[in-house]
Protein backbone atom coordinates (compact mmCIF):
# COMPACT_ATOMS: atom_id res chain seq x y z
CA UNK A 1 0.00 0.00 0.00
CA UNK A 2 1.52 3.44 -1.09
CA UNK A 3 0.43 6.53 1.20
CA UNK A 4 1.13 9.94 -0.79
CA UNK A 5 3.60 11.92 0.35
CA UNK A 6 1.81 15.07 -0.27
CA UNK A 7 -2.28 14.78 0.94
CA UNK A 8 -1.28 11.82 3.15
CA UNK A 9 -4.27 9.90 1.32
CA UNK A 10 -3.91 6.06 0.26
CA UNK A 11 -2.87 5.55 -3.56
CA UNK A 12 -5.33 3.11 -5.13
CA UNK A 13 -4.36 1.55 -8.31
CA UNK A 14 -5.33 3.21 -11.03
CA UNK A 15 -4.99 6.64 -9.25
CA UNK A 16 -1.84 7.65 -11.43
CA UNK A 17 1.50 8.12 -8.98
CA UNK A 18 4.43 10.68 -9.28
CA UNK A 19 7.64 10.97 -7.63
CA UNK A 20 7.95 13.73 -5.01
CA UNK A 21 11.50 13.75 -3.10
CA UNK A 22 11.95 10.06 -3.39
CA UNK A 23 8.78 9.41 -2.25
CA UNK A 24 5.03 8.39 -4.18
CA UNK A 25 2.51 11.21 -4.12
CA UNK A 26 -0.93 11.73 -6.35
CA UNK A 27 -0.06 12.59 -9.91
CA UNK A 28 -2.70 14.85 -9.11
CA UNK A 29 -1.36 16.26 -5.83
CA UNK A 30 2.47 16.57 -7.52
CA UNK A 31 1.05 18.74 -9.92
CA UNK A 32 -0.42 20.95 -7.05
CA UNK A 33 2.66 20.71 -5.79
CA UNK A 34 4.80 21.92 -8.66
CA UNK A 35 2.30 24.48 -9.62
CA UNK A 36 2.73 26.03 -6.25
CA UNK A 37 -0.87 25.26 -5.32
CA UNK A 38 0.05 23.00 -2.43
CA UNK A 39 2.03 23.00 0.50
CA UNK A 40 4.85 21.20 0.34
CA UNK A 41 5.28 18.42 3.97
CA UNK A 42 8.47 20.07 6.29
CA UNK A 43 11.21 17.67 4.83
CA UNK A 44 11.98 14.87 7.04
CA UNK A 45 14.77 13.82 9.10
CA UNK A 46 16.29 10.51 11.29
CA UNK A 47 19.20 10.95 13.38
CA UNK A 48 20.72 7.64 14.11
CA UNK A 49 23.31 8.50 17.36
CA UNK A 50 24.00 6.81 20.73
CA UNK A 51 24.73 9.60 22.40
CA UNK A 52 21.66 11.58 24.08
CA UNK A 53 23.20 14.60 23.40
CA UNK A 54 23.94 14.62 19.76
CA UNK A 55 20.56 13.72 18.82
CA UNK A 56 18.93 16.48 21.01
CA UNK A 57 21.29 19.09 19.41
CA UNK A 58 21.11 17.49 16.20
CA UNK A 59 17.52 17.69 16.64
CA UNK A 60 17.26 21.14 17.56
CA UNK A 61 19.38 22.40 14.94
CA UNK A 62 17.35 20.45 11.88
CA UNK A 63 14.12 21.85 13.73
CA UNK A 64 15.06 25.40 14.05
CA UNK A 65 15.86 24.90 10.16
CA UNK A 66 12.42 23.76 9.47
CA UNK A 67 12.99 19.87 8.90
CA UNK A 68 10.56 16.98 10.81
CA UNK A 69 12.97 14.90 13.01
CA UNK A 70 12.86 11.50 14.52
CA UNK A 71 15.17 9.75 16.60
CA UNK A 72 17.03 6.37 17.24
CA UNK A 73 19.57 5.63 19.49
CA UNK A 74 20.84 1.99 17.81
CA UNK A 75 20.66 0.42 14.54
CA UNK A 76 17.49 -1.80 15.60
CA UNK A 77 15.19 1.54 15.99
CA UNK A 78 17.19 3.17 12.97
CA UNK A 79 15.66 0.25 10.63
CA UNK A 80 12.25 0.53 12.38
CA UNK A 81 12.23 3.92 11.63
CA UNK A 82 13.08 3.86 8.13
CA UNK A 83 9.59 1.84 7.46
CA UNK A 84 8.28 6.33 7.92
CA UNK A 85 10.37 7.08 4.41
CA UNK A 86 12.18 9.82 6.33
CA UNK A 87 14.22 11.75 3.52
CA UNK A 88 17.71 11.57 4.78
CA UNK A 89 19.02 9.52 7.53
CA UNK A 90 22.24 10.95 9.67
CA UNK A 91 24.28 7.85 10.38
CA UNK A 92 26.55 7.90 13.43
CA UNK A 93 28.97 5.10 11.86
CA UNK A 94 29.72 3.98 15.56
CA UNK A 95 26.00 2.35 17.20
CA UNK A 96 26.43 0.09 20.32
CA UNK A 97 24.46 -3.26 18.31
CA UNK A 98 25.71 -2.71 14.34
CA UNK A 99 28.46 -0.68 12.77
CA UNK A 100 26.34 2.46 10.70
CA UNK A 101 28.13 1.40 7.28
CA UNK A 102 26.28 -2.42 8.11
CA UNK A 103 22.85 -0.15 8.66
CA UNK A 104 23.44 1.94 5.79
CA UNK A 105 24.65 -1.08 3.48
CA UNK A 106 20.64 -2.66 4.56
CA UNK A 107 19.33 0.27 3.83
CA UNK A 108 20.56 0.52 0.11
CA UNK A 109 20.24 -2.65 -0.97
CA UNK A 110 16.58 -2.65 -0.01
CA UNK A 111 14.88 -1.35 -2.71
CA UNK A 112 12.04 -0.13 -0.64
CA UNK A 113 14.42 2.08 1.00
CA UNK A 114 17.64 2.50 -1.42
CA UNK A 115 15.99 5.70 -2.53
CA UNK A 116 16.67 7.43 1.45
CA UNK A 117 19.80 9.41 1.42
CA UNK A 118 21.78 8.02 4.25
CA UNK A 119 24.58 10.64 5.60
CA UNK A 120 26.79 9.05 7.63
CA UNK A 121 28.52 11.78 10.61
CA UNK A 122 31.29 10.46 12.83
CA UNK A 123 33.78 11.63 15.05
CA UNK A 124 35.33 8.26 15.29
CA UNK A 125 35.65 7.05 11.61
CA UNK A 126 37.55 9.85 10.00
CA UNK A 127 40.15 8.83 7.75
CA UNK A 128 40.04 8.55 4.16
CA UNK A 129 39.30 4.94 4.05
CA UNK A 130 36.58 5.22 6.82
CA UNK A 131 35.12 7.80 3.79
CA UNK A 132 35.80 5.40 1.19
CA UNK A 133 33.88 2.80 3.45
CA UNK A 134 30.86 4.67 3.60
CA UNK A 135 30.47 5.24 0.20
CA UNK A 136 31.21 1.45 -0.98
CA UNK A 137 27.94 0.37 1.19
CA UNK A 138 25.99 3.60 -0.66
CA UNK A 139 26.45 6.80 1.94
CA UNK A 140 25.35 9.69 0.42
CA UNK A 141 27.71 12.39 1.76
CA UNK A 142 30.01 12.33 4.78
CA UNK A 143 30.04 14.19 7.39
CA UNK A 144 33.00 14.40 10.80
CA UNK A 145 32.02 15.33 14.07
CA UNK A 146 31.85 18.22 15.84
CA UNK A 147 29.63 19.27 12.57
CA UNK A 148 29.26 23.57 12.69
CA UNK A 149 25.40 23.78 12.42
CA UNK A 150 25.37 25.85 9.38
CA UNK A 151 27.39 23.39 7.37
CA UNK A 152 24.61 20.44 9.08
CA UNK A 153 21.91 22.26 7.38
CA UNK A 154 23.72 23.48 4.09
CA UNK A 155 24.64 19.73 3.83
CA UNK A 156 21.18 18.14 4.36
CA UNK A 157 19.10 21.13 1.94
CA UNK A 158 21.33 20.25 -0.58
CA UNK A 159 21.16 16.07 -0.30
CA UNK A 160 17.05 16.34 -0.34
CA UNK A 161 16.86 18.75 -2.89
CA UNK A 162 15.78 21.99 -0.64
CA UNK A 163 18.62 24.19 -1.09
Amino acid sequence: MNVCALCEARIEPGDGAAAFRGRVSHIACWLEWRDGRRESPRPSVLVVDDDDATRYTTRRVLEAAGFTVTEAANAAAALDAIAHRPDLILLDLRLPDLDGFEVCRRIKSDPGTASVRVVPFTAVFHDDSDRRRAFAVGADGYLIKPIAPEQLVATVNALIGMG
